[in-house]
């Protein structure tokens, strides 16, 4: 069975990383062999931002995937409870604010706070995959990773 998989994203545009992600998800992986078929079915989207030449309300339509307004809604496929198998956090992209050090304040532990907290009032919680780095800040990571532990959420980054 596949698992159902919710995608948190900042926004999404052409070679953006949610555009380059989501449709291998629907469409499987290409390798040196061939396309290898996803195991996943994305369920959900929640955006936090509409690029001016946004692709992913197209993308979504044309799969009959919903956007929803929040990030619990997302996850509960606009029900009560954790609907999902996993969640997909992309926070790369979009017009965020800037800190001294002119890094992108992209609200990845915002994002984490939310799917977090909905992982604790509903008593469990799934994976969650986060597209690049945690954070900006050694202080919030940390505190990314501390609350995955004690909610004992399997996450994963990278990119």
């Amino acid at each position: 069975m596949r698992k159902k998989i919710a995608a948190i994203l900042t926004t999404c545009f052409t070679r953006s990383h949610a555009e380059v992600i989501l449709p291998k998800l629907i469409r499987g992986f290409p390798t040196d062999d061939g396309i290898v078929d996803s195991q996943l079915n994305l369920v959900s989207i929640y955006l936090d931002q509409i690029h001016e030449e946004d692709v992913c309300i197209p993308f979504a339509q044309k799969n009959n995937i919903p956007i929803y307004p929040s990030i619990v809604k997302a996850l509960t496929l606009g029900g009560k409870k954790l609907a999902v198998d996993g969640v997909l956090i992309i926070g790369e992209h979009g017009d965020y604010a800037s800190n001294k050090k002119e890094q992108k304040l992209y609200p990845r532990r915002f994002f984490f706070e939310q799917v977090c907290g909905l992982f604790s009032t509903s008593g469990h919680s799934v994976p969650v995959f986060n597209d690049k780095h945690l954070s900006y800040s050694w202080d919030q990571a940390k505190w990314m990773y501390d609350r995955a532990l004690e909610l004992k959420v399997p996450l994963m980054a990278g990119s």
